[in-house]
């Protein structure tokens, strides 16, 4: 089986940390299940890919929440 995710993340760091520990309860359920997950995080690797006002780098923070979804 393949589970097909489709994420229009939250921008705010609180919810996105939601969304994230939701997604591993949901993958801890479904174990032997392969994943593609897609859709637009709403995160940026690196603060000159932001554009507009009020950038803030919460990049580090992303990324290590991410990693726990492995």
């Amino acid at each position: 089986m393949v589970t097909f995710a489709n994420i229009y993340s939250p921008c705010d760091m609180v919810s996105k940390r939601r969304l994230w520990e939701t997604l591993k309860e949901i993958k801890a359920a479904n174990r032997g299940t392969i994943w593609c997950i897609m859709g637009d995080f709403n995160c940026m690797r690196r603060v000159r890919e932001r554009q507009g006002e009020g950038v803030v780098d919460y990049g580090d923070c992303e990324r290590r929440e991410q990693r726990k979804v492995r």
